[in-house]
């Protein structure tokens, strides 16, 4: 690390000498950092909005289902600074940290369904809702360039991704509040159960195979085939498989 952070941030924190880095699990060019009581992320200063963004979120959704709840909120010159309590336990994409994939499927399903039964009525009104919202998001990072994108779309242009997305829009929504990202990563878990969802930044209302998508590609990616079945069992309901293709391919618009 080349630059310090504000005062107020190592006043909380602690000195930066005693902060583990975290790998990065997405393209985006967050660091994340780990102190015994501690979780700090740290984003390029013109991100700023997004880190107070999932601030909000986490603390709107904590009091529904278990957050890392936010405590600072700094910044200077160069990085966006969020510095919130340390969930106990570990990402749930590593069963070498928790030694039983299965119990690890079962929690996310749990996770994920828990909050995908809470009311929608109760989102915050400036949450983006609905497929038009997604539309809006995926054009505008197709106009600047999305990432890399998994194997099977790399045929395409993103320009192209986004007209067949456009073209299999489903008939109906099953609107529920979404994580936006709710891959292994960002879930954490200590001893068989959920302590608390991270990387929230992205919540949404939106269909429900939104979320699906994201995490049936991670179970299957990080825990393997069989644990796509257990994770279905758990969250109580099997995907509509159009819907899933939909959102799966939504998945690589979406920054």
């Amino acid at each position: 690390m080349t630059d310090s952070p504000p005062s107020d941030v190592i006043d909380l924190a602690g000195p930066i000498e005693a902060w583990e880095l975290q790998d990065q699990t997405n393209h985006r060019p967050d660091r994340c950092w780990l102190t015994e009581e501690h979780a700090i992320k740290a984003v390029p200063s013109g991100e700023g909005d997004r880190l107070a963004v999932e601030a909000a979120n986490s603390r709107w959704l904590g009091a529904h289902v278990p957050t890392a709840a936010p405590l600072l909120e700094s910044a200077d010159a160069d990085r966006a600074w969020l510095v919130s309590e340390r969930l106990a336990g570990f990402p749930a994409h590593r069963p070498d940290l928790h030694g039983d994939v299965g119990s690890l499927a079962d929690i996310a399903g749990r996770a994920l369904r828990d909050m995908h039964t809470i009311s929608i009525d109760e989102a915050p009104d400036g949450m983006e809702r609905g497929w038009d919202a997604i539309a809006a998001t995926a054009e505008s990072a197709v106009a600047t360039g999305i990432a890399e994108v998994d194997e099977p779309y790399r045929r395409y242009a993103a320009d192209e991704l986004l007209a067949m997305w456009r073209d299999g829009r489903p008939d109906m929504e099953d609107l529920v509040v979404c994580h936006g990202d709710p891959s292994l990563p960002n879930l954490i878990a200590h001893r068989g159960e959920l302590t608390g969802w991270v990387d929230l930044g992205g919540m949404r209302i939106a269909d429900r195979h939104l979320d699906l998508a994201h995490a049936h590609a991670s179970v299957h990616r990080n825990l393997g085939p069989e644990a796509v079945y257990v994770f279905y069992d758990a969250y109580g309901t099997d995907a509509n498989l159009i819907h899933l293709d939909h959102y799966l391919l939504a998945k690589q618009l979406l920054p």
